[in-house]
């Protein structure tokens, strides 16, 4: 292929296109001119409100950034702390409870020997009446 004519057909298509874009729009010189101002205008009042918007969202991000880093060790200490102390005041309590526990299967266990034996005896009783 030729340069020239490569680039005499590029040059050929920008000024149909152009042309054919002059001879098609709705819009006379002015009025273009006008819309595109007011889409430029448009543009960078829809860019600065999104600017603002980052600049709101960093900011949020940042704050819930700090609390977090200054709160949270903070609270998971308490947090630990208090478990300590629970454990502490509850070993006691849990011992008892185990010793309860213990005594009432120890009872339970007597009382089903018991049952046993009484039932061992009415069969007995029951055999030597018939």
């Amino acid at each position: 292929m030729n340069v020239k004519t490569f680039v005499f057909g590029i040059g050929a298509g920008l000024v149909a296109g152009a042309a054919v874009t002059l001879f098609t729009t709705p819009k006379s010189g002015k009025e273009l001119k006008g819309s595109l101002t007011q889409y430029k205008n448009n543009s960078s009042d829809i860019k600065n409100e999104l600017q603002q918007r980052i600049a709101t969202i960093k900011q949020s991000v940042n704050s819930i950034k700090y609390e977090v880093q200054n709160t949270l060790p903070d609270a998971v200490s308490g947090i630990k702390e208090a478990v300590s102390t629970f454990q502490e005041t509850s070993a006691p309590s849990q011992e008892n409870l185990k010793k309860h526990i213990e005594d009432l299967k120890k009872s339970a266990d007597e009382l089903n020997a018991e049952m046993e034996e009484l039932q061992k005896i009415t069969l007995k009783k029951k055999g030597s009446t018939n």
